[in-house]
């Protein structure tokens, strides 16, 4: 029967529904709490103004309603305690879908919109993550609509799709745009909105590894350009000092043409011997190490370091490229996305064959989904296969308590939330459900005790789980805890084994020699080499540029000059002209302007067309190498706009159009840092 209530009891424990044949806190006293039998409650009069009960023996239908709805209360199954069940499962989408469409072939808009709400609906009653699909076919129907100036419909339609796929940026960029059109001078809610857009991209790890992967390349590739024409500019300027010193290490009876033959020949090896690219530009750091200056040194020395760790990098974009092919992104696509019974057939014949990684997180994530289709004899199974390799697991604990509350095993659940606390003590959902069970069971001290202790721990997140559960959907009855992100980033057994295979016909494509590992090893070495140069190239008496002609100012040749920093023409032109002709020093001085303005005339011209080159002319090798590298990155961006990880769901053009936008932005800031280089030169 039922018994009175307390007001506070009314106030601490609010109308949460509970399972079909659970009675509820009004079924019972604090006697019945403490164990003891209910008394029955006094029987209220009818309220003036309400119809009477029909005369006894008189056997209405409506007296047999009302016999049944008392009935229904006394075992506390009433409306509105009930847990709201899926009204139907996962296939009943696809139907309201293709009757949605239907409607809109018949312009009956109106019962358009009502299957479209019941299938919003449904969805959120199986917890179903994104269905991308659907909600980028709400997108291209609301900007029909807005270009129709249906203002109304395509709003609704934005929301829907909102609710369809909260990871999907395009519904809330589309409102961001429209917002902007109609008032550009308010960007407060446009900036909140793109907010909202952007943020949850990185809940997503298939849409964040594809930003990962299509960044890290743009970046590895303007990098990789960058250096190579800092690289190659370096070569040109210096080459002649290497021709010169080439020429002394040879007897002095051999001509100028024939050491120079022989030096050419030498610095063709590399590609006669099919070394590459990479071989290549190493080849062309060494001729040039110890003729350049300290700050240059820097710049080629991380080139090189970018150039040895590139096999490392390639390895790494292969093994990212494969990440939807594998185990963790499948198992993403269940929990959060909308899986097709192919896909969840095709996990679960991997599990009983054992390949598809590790098992516990597989029967997880199995279990969880067939939780929530309310299958709760197969969640029970897997959730149970799983705890059996992860036995002190929380979630696992947690989640199969839930189905277990679901089923009506109160007291198996009992043991497994208290479980699941002393595995995460810190954990809010545990210390919640306890207090749902407890409260089902008509224990009150203890559910409020349990509610205590969780509202102790995060009272907001305590909230959260009330206003879900006073809903009364059974995604909301008890809450799970969610699985450990390292779960879905599962590589399965042939994954690396793919990877090094791509990997490896990349680095052969771009020239690399040798295998990506011994590559490593060789580059090593390389290293050494050249610090090992850095010490001993002091004892070698190596030309230098002149700073006033930019003539090689060679010891060898000019062994008798006091002065070294100079060459022979310009030290007896300019320090000691004594017994020189004047008009010799004026030609001199002539060609010195000439080389300048010449120097000027080139530094300026690349200072447009490719930014960064001018200042390394001018030896100003750092600004110039980071305008170098900010320019290739943007010329990277422009060829590789589409990505080498293609967005299946981007809708229309309008990503490449923000990176076409962003690489414009970047060169206008390379250009307008070159101008100004350039007027503070000529000042």
């Amino acid at each position: 029967g039922t018994a009175e209530s307390t007001k506070e009891e009314e106030d601490e424990f609010p109308d949460y529904p509970v399972p079909e044949g659970y009675r509820k806190k009004g079924s019972g006293n604090r006697a019945a709490a403490a164990g003891k039998p209910a008394q029955p409650a006094k029987q209220a009069r009818p309220a003036a103004g309400r119809e009477e009960k029909p005369p006894r023996g008189v056997k209405s239908a409506v007296g047999a309603e009302a016999a049944q709805q008392e009935q229904e209360q006394l075992a506390g199954a009433a409306e509105g305690t009930r847990i709201k069940f899926p009204s139907a499962g996962p296939e009943k989408l696809d139907e309201l879908w293709q009757q949605r469409l239907e409607y809109l072939r018949n312009h009956d808009f109106d019962k358009a919109a009502e299957t479209l709400r019941q299938f919003v609906e449904l969805k959120e009653e199986l917890e179903l993550g994104n269905l991308y699909a659907h909600a980028l076919v709400l997108v291209l129907q609301a900007t029909r609509a807005m270009e129709a100036r249906d203002e109304k419909r395509a709003e609704r339609l934005l929301e829907a799709a909102e609710r369809l796929a909260p990871l999907l940026p395009e519904p809330r960029l589309v409102i961001a745009w429209q917002w902007f059109k109609q008032d550009p001078l308010k960007p407060g809610r446009v900036l909140a909105k793109l907010k909202q857009a952007i943020a949850p991209v990185f809940d997503d790890p298939l849409a964040a590894n594809r930003l990962v992967v299509n960044s890290v390349t743009v970046l590895l590739v303007g990098l990789l350009l960058g250096g190579m024409v800092f690289v190659v500019v370096q070569f040109l300027r210096y080459i002649r000092f290497f021709y010169h010193d080439f020429h002394h290490l040879l007897p002095r009876g051999v001509a100028w043409l024939q050491s120079s033959i022989l030096a050419t020949l030498l610095l063709l090896l590399p590609p006669l011997f099919g070394l590459g690219l990479p071989g290549i530009l190493m080849e062309m750091v060494l001729v040039i190490w110890l003729y350049l200056q300290w700050k240059e040194r820097v710049v080629s020395g991380v080139f090189v370091v970018l150039l040895v760790l590139l096999p490392f990098g390639l390895g790494w974009i292969c093994e990212r490229l494969q990440y939807p092919d594998t185990p963790g992104a499948k198992l993403w696509q269940i929990e959060k996305g909308n899986p097709s019974r192919e896909l969840v057939a095709e996990m679960e014949s991997a599990l009983e064959a054992g390949s598809a990684g590790a098992r516990s997180p597989v029967a997880a994530v199995l279990g969880r989904y067939y939780k929530r289709i309310g299958d709760f004899d197969k969640a029970e199974r897997y959730y149970r296969m799983a705890l059996e390799e992860l036995p002190n697991s929380a979630e696992l604990a947690n989640n199969l308590a839930n189905v277990l509350f679901m089923k009506k095993m109160l007291d198996d659940a009992v043991a497994l939330y208290d479980q699941a606390i002393r595995f995460s003590p810190g954990a809010v959902e545990p210390y919640f459900n306890l207090s749902r069970v407890y409260y089902a069971k008509l224990e009150l001290v203890k559910a409020k005790q349990y509610r205590e202790n969780a509202g102790r721990l995060d009272e907001e997140r305590l909230r959260q789980l009330q206003h879900q559960a006073a809903t009364g959907l059974a995604r909301y009855a008890v809450a799970d805890m969610q699985w450990p992100a390292q779960w879905f980033r599962q590589k399965g057994r042939r994954a690396s084994g793919v990877a090094e295979r791509a990997a490896m016909v990349l680095w052969k494509n771009i020239g690399g020699f040798g295998t990506r590992s011994s590559f490593v090893f060789l580059g090593g070495g390389y290293i050494l080499v050249l610090l090992l140069l850095l010490l001993a190239g002091g004892k070698w008496q190596l030309s230098l540029p002149c700073p006033r002609c930019g003539r090689p100012v060679c010891r060898k040749c000019d062994s008798d000059l006091p002065d070294t920093n100079t060459c022979g023409q310009c030290y007896h032109a300019f320090r000691k002209p004594d017994g020189v002709d004047p008009r010799a020093r004026i030609e001199k001085e002539i060609q010195i302007r000439h080389r300048n303005r010449r120097l000027e005339n080139v530094s300026r011209v690349f200072s447009f067309v490719l930014p960064g080159v001018g200042h390394i002319m001018k030896d100003k090798a750092l600004s110039g190498a980071v305008l170098l590298a900010l320019f290739s990155t943007a010329a990277a961006l422009v060829l590789l706009r589409h990505g080498i990880m293609a967005d299946p769901y981007k809708l229309g053009a309008a990503h490449d159009l923000g990176k076409l936008v962003l690489a414009a932005v970047i060169v206008v800031a390379c250009w307008t840092w070159a101008a100004i280089a350039l007027v503070r030169d000529r000042a």
